[in-house]
């Protein structure tokens, strides 16, 4: 595939993730590409993407890592992606590092969000006491 075709193809889907047909073949229109020939070049990069998974440890099988912290991080994943298969790429490259990777994270998010509550009832106090010697 022409690089800069491969180029425009993925700025076009990162705009629009859920293209309709008229759209596409007014794009290969627009680059003056034949409309079925433009398609080919989109299945091509779709099938470079499938087959070239992100992530550093996908050859790792899930019966390494625990299934816990395996199932927590496909969920906590779903902010980077809808697809299961890049979730739990991420997530293995995330565990292979740190085995209680999602776990520690899950602390750490906890500890902030009361951080978060303590400052908020501070400054509620100190509100409350300025608002008594008014």
């Amino acid at each position: 595939m022409i690089p800069k075709i491969k180029k425009e193809i993925t700025k076009f889907l990162k705009t629009n993730p859920k293209p309709k047909d008229d759209q596409i073949h007014k794009l290969a229109e627009d680059l003056n590409i034949n409309k079925h020939k433009f398609e080919k070049y989109i299945y091509e990069l779709l099938a470079e993407f499938i087959s070239n998974p992100v992530g550093k440890h996908n050859d790792i099988p899930d019966s390494e890592f625990d299934p816990k912290e395996l199932k927590m991080g496909i969920e906590v994943e779903q902010e980077h992606s809808d697809i299961i298969e890049i979730r739990k790429s991420i997530t293995k490259d995330h565990l292979a590092e740190c085995s209680t990777y999602y776990t520690r994270l899950n602390k750490m998010e906890k500890e902030c969000e009361d951080k978060k509550k303590i400052n908020e009832n501070i400054i509620d106090d100190y509100i409350n006491k300025y608002l008594d010697l008014i």
